[in-house]
């Protein structure tokens, strides 16, 4: 598969009944373009079919990376947030870097201005 020009065997398909008429061929670069080929073997070689070739080449695409896992928010400070979380699997990203946003929420009700808390009435 990482040779150009030069034929790999295919196992996912190689070990399939004679009613077989599909199967995927895993394991390939992305964003590469392949030409398949096959035969039906037998067991007197002499009696293998000629060999039949894709006739168009076919493009594997690229995948993008998973979302990052376990956002946690914490430790938080008068005016710092602590984040921390897991990486995604980057399947065929080529790391950049991470984009990380932030939006103010409304203040709650019961919160002043200055961020003490304040009872509600009935309660005090």
């Amino acid at each position: 598969e990482d040779d150009p020009g030069n034929w790999a065997s295919a196992p996912e398909c190689a070990s399939l009944d004679i009613s077989a008429r599909t199967c995927v061929i895993g394991g390939l670069r992305s964003l590469a373009t392949y030409r398949v080929r096959m035969a039906e073997t037998c067991v007197d070689p002499k009696l293998d079919s000629p060999i039949v070739e894709s006739e168009h080449g076919a493009t594997t695409r690229p995948y993008p990376a998973t979302q990052p896992t376990f956002l946690r928010t914490g430790n938080a400070t008068d005016n710092a947030i602590f984040l921390k979380w897991g990486a995604g699997d980057p399947r065929d990203c080529v790391w950049s870097r991470w984009e990380v946003g932030i939006r103010l929420l409304p203040r709650p009700a019961r919160f002043r201005d200055d961020g003490t808390y304040e009872r509600d009435a009935e309660s005090s």
